[in-house]
């Protein structure tokens, strides 16, 4: 990708966007009236979502392109430098983003290490999880370097996801 689309599309993004951290989830929004500009942001930044939905204060049909999570973050990392009008929101989303996976992936670390002093393999932790074998071995490493101990339950780490 070019420059100057993202530029552009950090322009428009500037205008029509939407920045939503729900929970440990961030999600972008670009509403508009009519799909072309939306289709053209999604030729920049593809991977999100292009819906239909009409309003019910006035019945007409529009139309919003919607990403969510890690390709958030970095769509919004690229556009940073182009950002005027939410730049600073932008920084705040990012920030946020980056302590919510960290905070994730300090209790799948915390919850690793205690599978794993129970016995249990990597394949079998990884599937409990729903993350892959090579991830459950990395963030071990990572506990076990940083003296990460597992909670006293897994219960109550589980809470956390």
């Amino acid at each position: 990708m070019k420059r100057t689309e993202i530029a552009w599309a950090a322009g428009f993004f500037d205008g029509e966007e939407c920045i939503k951290i729900m929970g440990s989830f961030l999600e972008l929004r670009i509403a508009q009236k009519k799909p072309e500009p939306l289709y053209k942001f999604q030729s920049i930044f593809p991977g999100g979502m292009i819906r239909h939905y009409t309003a019910k204060r006035n019945g007409e049909v529009y139309c919003y392109y919607r990403i969510g999570a890690t390709l958030s973050r970095n769509i919004l990392l690229l556009m940073l430098p182009y950002l005027v009008a939410k730049r600073d929101e932008a920084i705040h989303a990012i920030d946020i983003s980056n302590h919510l996976k960290y905070k994730r992936d300090i209790s799948r670390m915390q919850l690793i290490v205690w599978y794993k002093s129970q016995g249990y393999t990597f394949e079998q932790i990884g599937e409990l999880l729903n993350i892959t074998r090579q991830r459950v071995q990395q963030l071990f490493l990572v506990a076990k370097a940083n003296n990460i101990i597992p909670q006293q339950t897994c219960t109550f780490m589980q809470q956390s996801f």
